[in-house]
């Protein structure tokens, strides 16, 4: 019934803290790695039906948006994927040998909407991105998501871990 002091009960509060962030941290890694494992599995298994897919890249659409009451074409054979950053998207293009940007003042939402029932394969991977999918290059998977690769492009394309299912269901039918 002596045996409490503030500093013994300081020392006992240290002590569960410290035990508490052991077992946290292991159960975190532990986490960490189920997921790397199970989404580099699924990446690879959706990157093995990027090879057959990748003759059929060649059909050329040509896609109309409204950018500003101004039209601005998209050919889906050489359109990527864009980047959204506040009021403005870029397009990332390829244009013969290099990729070109396109900057445009417009919403995210407001082109997802206007390529939704024109383009079924053009698609939102993540809060910022549209990805044109059959342009994918390459993909992996890590603890976050996938990373998806396009040609001339050093910089990986999240996808989301809230959106892999829609992502896997264009993918298996494409």
């Amino acid at each position: 019934p002596d045996n409490f002091s503030a500093r013994y009960f300081l020392q006992e509060t240290v002590n569960t803290f410290l035990v508490g962030s052991l077992i946290f941290a292991a159960f975190t890694f532990i986490d960490f790695y189920k997921l790397i494992k199970i989404n580099q599995a699924a990446a690879d298994n959706l990157e093995q039906q990027l090879d057959p897919q990748k003759s059929d890249n060649k059909e050329e659409q040509i896609i109309s948006i409204e950018v500003e009451n101004a039209p601005f074409k998209i050919n889906t054979s050489t359109f990527l994927f864009a980047n959204a950053d506040g009021n403005y998207v870029t397009f990332y293009m390829v244009e013969g040998e290099s990729v070109v940007k396109h900057l445009k003042r417009m919403s995210l939402k407001n082109l997802e909407d206007q390529l939704k029932n024109i383009s079924p394969y053009i698609i939102k991977t993540h809060r910022a991105y549209l990805v044109n999918t059959k342009n994918i290059l390459h993909m992996t998977g890590n603890a976050q998501g996938y990373q998806l690769y396009f040609s001339k492009i050093d910089s990986a394309v999240p996808v989301s871990r809230a959106i892999i299912p829609a992502f896997k269901a264009v993918m298996n039918n494409k």
